[in-house]
C-alpha cells in the first residue's frame, strides 16, 4: 500500500482487527480468531498497491515435501515465485515458501497454523495488539478469492491435481468454486474467454 498506517487505521476501524505479528515494515491483521490474516506493507517505489500473494495453510507442512510435490506438478526452485517456479526464503529460523501458478499468480504454502510468526511453522505470535477501535463489522473468516486467469480451465485442473480440490459449487457451467478446507471457504478461477464485445481478456491477476 502507499501509505501502511492509513491502511492499518482503516482495516481496524472497519472490522477492529488486532495486530497478529510485525515483521520488519509489514503489520499483520488478524483475522477472527485466526491464525488467519491479512498483511499490510508499504509499496515499492513507483509499484502501484496490489494483493501480491495469498497463502493457503497446509497439514503437516515440511519445506522439503511440499518441493518434492511441487516438482512433481512441474513447479521448479527458482530465485523468485514466478510462473511455475517456486522460492524459499527464511526468515529468523521461519521458512516462507511461494510459488507461481501457469499465470504467474503467487500462492504461499504454510502450516495451517501459520500465523507470520516465528518459529520453524512460523505459528508463534505472542504478542497480539488489540485494535485501538472495536470496528464498525465484526469479522469472523475468510470466506474466498476469485483469480483472474489466462486460462481458467487450466488453473481448475492444476490446483485440483496439487491439492485434491473438490468442487463445492457452480457460479456458471464453467464455472466451479474449489473448495479449501471442510467449512465454507474456496478457491475460483475466471476469464481466459474474450470478454463482450470480442473485447481482450482480462489480464491475469
Amino acid at each position: 500500500v502507499t501509505d501502511p498506517k492509513r491502511s492499518v487505521d482503516f482495516y481496524q476501524g472497519l472490522f477492529g482487527m488486532p495486530v497478529q505479528a510485525r515483521v520488519d515494515t509489514t503489520t499483520i491483521l488478524r483475522v477472527g480468531a485466526g491464525p488467519q490474516f491479512i498483511s499490510i506493507a508499504p509499496a515499492a517505489a513507483n509499484a502501484p498497491p496490489s494483493i501480491n500473494h495469498y497463502c493457503l495453510g497446509i497439514e503437516n507442512f515440511a519445506v522439503d515435501r511440499v518441493l518434492a510435490a511441487l516438482a512433481a506438478h512441474g513447479v521448479t526452485k527458482g530465485d523468485a515465485a514466478g510462473p511455475m517456479k517456486v522460492a524459499v526464503t527464511v526468515r529468523d529460523g521461519t521458512p516462507d515458501l511461494l510459488f507461481g501458478d501457469p499465470d504467474g499468480i503467487v500462492c504461499q504454502l504454510q502450516d495451517v497454523g501459520y500465523c507470520g510468526g516465528s518459529g520453524p511453522l512460523g505459528n508463534v505470535c505472542r504478542t497480539v495488539e488489540p485494535s485501538p477501535k472495536k470496528g464498525l463489522i465484526a469479522l469472523r473468516d475468510l470466506s474466498h478469492l476469485t483469480i483472474f486467469s489466462s486460462d481458467a480451465a487450466r488453473s481448475n485442473t492444476f490446483y485440483q491435481d496439487l491439492f485434491g480440490l473438490s468442487i463445492r459449487s457452480y457460479q456458471g457451467p464453467t464455472a466451479p468454486t474449489l473448495a479449501i478446507g471442510p467449512t465454507v471457504a474456496f478457491l475460483m478461477f475466471a476469464g481466459g474467454a474474450p470478454a463482450r464485445g470480442g473485447a481482450t481478456p482480462r489480464r491475469a491477476s
